[in-house]
């Protein structure tokens, strides 16, 4: 039996289904649980620790129930590499009740009853498409929205490096589904809000350029200053990582008197998976994350460095 086989049993067994975003929660995630919401319909409820953000609004999946779940007979962690990124969900979840993973993270580590994870996909959405159809469920278009939007956000709109000719097929599919892919592709790569454009000036003012590598942050107080979100900061690494001399990037914002929220880049042979790995997060080879705890954003950084330096050494 396919572990497409084994997830579609799963599914079909189920009484109610938890579908569990992972924390900080992006557009794979949502959009690919979205898509699983649509097709299960009153089977299934969207949980996550953290808010949805205002950008993901036209996904509507604000109106449904994101609660605590307790009731459902199977947890499907979608886009979940780890049980800290899954958040409190996994650890309230009774041993008796049913946990599934789809992900296509290679760093995934999370322990489940089943998985269906593949790492040679750009994007969670490519994999529940998949499902999707091995499960004769018919795709609507609202549902093709939500995995379109999925995989061009988790693939940088097909050019990062782990995009595969099978995102591209996928892509064509949904759009043949009559997907609004302008709509869908200005919204995330040429609009932003006030708040990040300010947050972009910050952010460019802190660079700091350690050979090939560039770092900056935005702190406690750069966030408070503009009102801002944290999911306002997402895509702000890529600034650095566009630099024609930087082959890496190095994004830290402050979320707590001694924590901090990092995202990596690379556009070489350098595996930031593996940097974020060794504090306890994950990702692709080209991009990946996590959170690092120090005193301050100078010793956090100097961290990094230390480890980025090892990466290179030969």
């Amino acid at each position: 039996m396919s572990k497409y086989s084994v997830i579609a049993e799963y599914i079909r067994s189920a009484r109610s289904v938890a579908l569990v975003c992972h924390i900080n929660p992006d557009g794979d995630t949502l959009g690919s649980a979205n898509a699983l919401r649509l097709a299960l319909r009153d089977k299934a409820q969207i949980l996550c620790d953290d808010s949805i953000p205002a950008k993901y609004v036209h996904l509507n999946i604000q109106r449904y129930n994101i609660g605590s779940g307790t009731d459902c007979d199977l947890y499907i962690f979608v886009d979940c590499s780890s049980r800290h990124v899954a958040g409190s969900v996994f650890d309230r979840i009774p041993d008796t009740v049913k946990r599934v993973v789809i992900d296509h993270h290679k760093t995934n580590e999370l322990q489940c009853d089943a998985s269906l994870i593949d790492s040679n996909r750009s994007s969670t959405a490519e994999i529940v498409f998949d499902l999707l159809e091995h499960m004769n469920l018919a795709i609507t278009r609202e549902m093709a929205e939500s995995l379109y939007t999925a995989l061009i956000t988790d693939n940088g709109m097909f050019s990062y490096g782990y995009t595969t000719p099978e995102a591209h097929i996928t892509a064509s599919k949904l759009l043949a589904l009559g997907v609004d892919f302008q709509r869908i592709a200005n919204r995330h790569f040429k609009m932003r809000t006030l708040q990040q454009t300010m947050l972009i000036k910050e952010m460019l003012s802190h660079i700091k350029v350690y050979e090939d590598v560039a770092v900056s942050y935005l702190a406690a107080e750069d966030m408070a200053r503009y009102h801002a979100d944290i999911s306002e900061t997402e895509s702000l690494v890529n600034y650095l990582i566009e630099i024609d001399v930087i082959n890496i990037a190095v994004f830290l914002r402050q979320i707590g008197a001694d924590e901090y929220k990092v995202s990596f880049r690379s556009k070489t042979t350098y595996d930031v998976s593996a940097l974020a790995s060794l504090f306890g997060g994950g990702g692709h080879a080209q991009a990946s994350g996590c959170m690092v705890r120090g005193s301050s954003i100078d010793d956090v950084t100097k961290l990094i460095l230390e480890e980025i330096n090892n990466i290179k050494a030969p």
